[in-house]
């Protein structure tokens, strides 16, 4: 495997050398229509992970003090820079004042510093071109919303930005219509299921979504996002084989936060045994089960499961 650093003027040369079969991009959405584009030309074939606009929902039944860490790794890791990190978080009216002070908490107290530096929690974000973008999502935050921590770049060497985060602020804003890709989380309030379902629905990036629930199912069914496989209670991507998913599920494990991962037909033999000794339920159609009890040992129930048990909660 070779690797090649360059300035930024390879890519056109790489997607249209007819000696290279496929292409595989991670990046803008406007980008990849231009690696695409130029891959056509020789036929080539591409894989492209682009944009994502990630919403959490938290529901009204959660207990703010114990879920606000879990959201704030979601959303803060890599100071942002993870393609399905919380992007957007609507947050039910009844809670949200809580949710939004416990994160308002730890941002305040999280460390942003070089990296290699004991107790850092958060650096830099990767490059200058991505600290200018986020400085003007800051300015819209400062706008459209109100920024109550954080808000804007640090003053010293590097492209450091403060973990911020911003309340009453709407659609139509930039902060929550785009992905901002850094430290720089928005808290939507909402009062309906129905309708918080619909917002999170109505973008174009479908990459990932999260339902924070201690019964969050119904909701989790309902969002558009990713391929068949979606966790509840922890930022979740639908990905088909749920490869690099462990440790998303770990974290909330060790908070004793519930997770429900709903399951496909096609990925059930594979999640039983991912799952298999962690304290997860797969939320699966009951048909999923036909062909598969006899061969999986699945003796627990959900009313009544030991600790560290896998247990099949059955739709329909």
């Amino acid at each position: 495997m070779n690797f090649i650093a360059d300035a930024n003027d390879l890519g056109d040369h790489m997607t249209k050398h007819p000696d290279i079969r496929k292409i595989s991009f991670t990046g803008s959405t406007a980008t990849g229509q231009k690696v695409m584009a130029s891959a056509s030309q020789t036929l080539k074939r591409i894989t492209l992970e682009l944009d994502g606009n990630d919403a959490g929902i938290v529901l009204d039944d959660v207990d703010p003090k114990k879920v606000a860490p879990g959201i704030f790794e979601g959303a803060f890791q890599n100071s942002g820079q993870v393609c399905l990190a919380i992007k957007r978080l609507y947050v039910h009216e009844s809670v949200h004042d809580e949710i939004c002070n416990e994160l308002v908490a730890i941002a305040k107290n999280t460390v942003v510093d070089d990296g290699s530096k004991q107790g850092t929690k958060l650096g830099p974000l990767q490059n200058k071109m991505q600290y200018e973008k986020v400085k003007a999502f800051l300015e819209d935050a400062h706008k459209n919303g109100k920024v109550v921590a954080g808000g804007s770049a640090m003053d010293r060497p590097g492209y450091f930005i403060e973990p911020t985060i911003v309340r009453d602020i709407k659609e139509g804003s930039r902060l929550v219509d785009e992905e901002q890709f850094g430290p720089v989380l928005p808290l939507i309030k909402y009062s309906d299921k129905d309708d918080v379902i619909r917002r999170a629905n109505a973008t174009t990036y479908g990459l990932a979504a999260s339902v924070w629930s201690d019964a969050g199912a119904r909701v989790a069914g309902a969002l558009e996002a990713g391929a068949d496989i979606l966790i509840v209670n922890r930022f979740g991507k639908r990905e088909r084989d749920g490869k690099g998913l462990a440790h998303l599920i770990e974290p909330a494990l060790d908070a004793d936060i519930p997770v429900v991962i709903a399951v496909s037909r096609q990925s059930f033999a594979d999640w039983i045994k991912f799952a298999g000794g962690m304290s997860v339920k797969l939320a699966c159609d009951r048909s999923v089960l036909d062909g598969w009890w006899r061969n999986v040992s699945l003796r627990s129930t959900t009313r009544a499961a030991p600790d560290h048990a896998t247990v099949c909660e059955v739709f329909k």
